[in-house]
């Protein structure tokens, strides 16, 4: 079951928009992050937040997590 809610969170996390000149350790990409999470639901909260030492790469207006 572990291994299934890992899969759906990196396919959830490609996902995440944030404003154009955001820096990934800024405030507003924080934001980005738990408004994402949000939309998908409580339990997605909770995943990204164990999951939020994941290096970050921009990808057009994405940001991506390098898995």
């Amino acid at each position: 079951m572990g291994t299934t809610k890992r899969r759906e969170v990196v396919k959830w996390s490609r996902s995440i928009w944030i404003p154009d000149k955001a820096d990934v350790n800024s405030l507003a990409f924080s934001r980005a992050v738990k408004q994402f999470a949000y939309d998908l639901g409580a339990e997605a909260v909770g995943i990204i937040n164990l999951n939020r030492n994941w290096v970050w790469k921009r990808d057009g207006r994405n940001i991506v997590p390098e898995v």
